[in-house]
């Protein structure tokens, strides 16, 4: 048995509520931690691969905005920005590129996100209207072109992902004369609505007038904007979390909840001198209580790695990282001095800003990845 559910989240609007499909099963599956089952975890760290950006070799020149990194099961790895796709071998040798710029099949204009299935083949979200498919050589093989459009979201969050029988989980807006939503759903392959999972209010937008129909205002997005995560895990599983609370739900193949796990953990108010920091900034919307956590990742074995958010005053390059298993026992606190954008077969993956301003992507080997507890 299924129900909807909604829930007022802490800090904000009266009107604003947090929409969930729950099974009626799925509260025996709850696993509430409190502090971390080994402690802190030091990650050993080597740099092992740098891809420097250049300001003249042009398969190593980035436009402003790198949008997305993924790795496949070789090692290769794809660079997406807002322009064109590349892909590099596992020892950061150029390879090719996939696509163009274009609106014929197989090209893109504006793409924002990249996914690759476990046959390595790539799927490229352009537009947030378009999903294209291509083979691990790069060919163009097909293309998606979807009833409800992906809003493009910082790199921290997934948009999209592609499972087993080529469904898709996709994050969707809808607005109405309450606001606009950020609602996440499961597609089929011709991009039609099968379900709608979760719907989180979308602070990044401003809805003006009757029925939705009057306008839509950008709001100021910083370091507290409530907002939500999902990452892919094996086996067609996937997360899903929102930070103005602790607690994420693991959903299976069907997109059925199945587990869900939290911290237990008090949430810590705004203070007065944070508050200060956006007085002259219009159209902005402040929580009154600081937001959890800003982007969630796993790896290969399924361990879960949420990355706290920082206090606004800390200019600090140090990020707090809780650790679970795949099962949502928190396992360890880490702390790393650089965001992760990739977890996978024992590296980081990471994007660097050197002093002339030009970019690094680096591989990290992680010496001790094997003393990483899974349970």
């Amino acid at each position: 048995m299924k129900r909807f559910l909604k829930l007022k989240l802490k800090g904000l609007p009266n009107h604003v509520v947090f929409i969930f499909i729950v099974s009626g099963l799925f509260s025996s599956q709850q696993v509430i931690n409190e502090k971390p089952k080994y402690g802190n975890f030091r990650f050993d760290l080597i740099e092992d691969v740098v891809i420097r950006e250049s300001s003249v070799d042009e398969p190593y020149i980035f436009s402003k905005l790198i949008n997305d990194l993924q790795i496949d099961s070789k090692g290769n790895l794809y660079i997406l920005d807002t322009e064109k796709l590349v892909k590099f071998d596992s020892q950061g040798n150029f390879l090719k590129k996939i696509g163009r710029k274009g609106e014929g099949p197989g090209e893109y204009l504006n793409p924002f996100n990249i996914f690759i299935d476990n046959e390595d083949n790539v799927y490229v979200c352009d537009r947030g209207v378009l999903i294209i498919k291509y083979d691990p050589e790069g060919n163009f093989i097909d293309q998606i072109r979807l009833k409800l459009t992906i809003p493009f979201m910082p790199f921290e969050a997934r948009n999209f992902f592609i499972d087993k029988e080529e469904n898709i989980i996709s994050f969707y807006r809808e607005f109405s004369e309450k606001g606009a939503d950020r609602t996440l759903i499961k597609s089929n392959k011709s991009g039609v609505l099968i379900r709608k999972i979760f719907s989180f209010p979308d602070m990044a937008l401003q809805v003006k007038g009757k029925g939705g129909l009057g306008g839509v205002v950008g709001a100021t997005i910083h370091a507290y904007t409530p907002s939500c995560y999902f990452c892919p895990l094996a086996k067609d599983r996937f997360c899903y979390g929102e930070n103005t609370n602790y607690k994420i739900f693991i959903f299976d193949g069907k997109g059925e909840i199945n587990k869900e796990f939290s911290l237990k953990e008090e949430p810590q108010p705004v203070t007065s001198s944070e508050r200060a920091l956006f007085v002259k900034s219009k159209d902005i919307f402040l929580p009154k209580y600081r937001p959890f956590f800003k982007a969630i990742l796993c790896d290969e074995v399924g361990r879960i790695y949420v990355v706290r958010t920082k206090l606004l005053q800390d200019k600090s390059n140090l990020e707090e990282i809780d650790i679970f298993n795949a099962e949502g026992v928190y396992l360890y606190r880490a702390r790393l001095n650089f965001l992760p954008r990739i977890i996978k077969n024992g590296y980081f993956y990471v994007i660097d800003q050197r002093s002339d301003g030009l970019r690094e992507i680096k591989r990290l080997k992680i010496k001790n990845y094997r003393d990483l507890a899974s349970s």
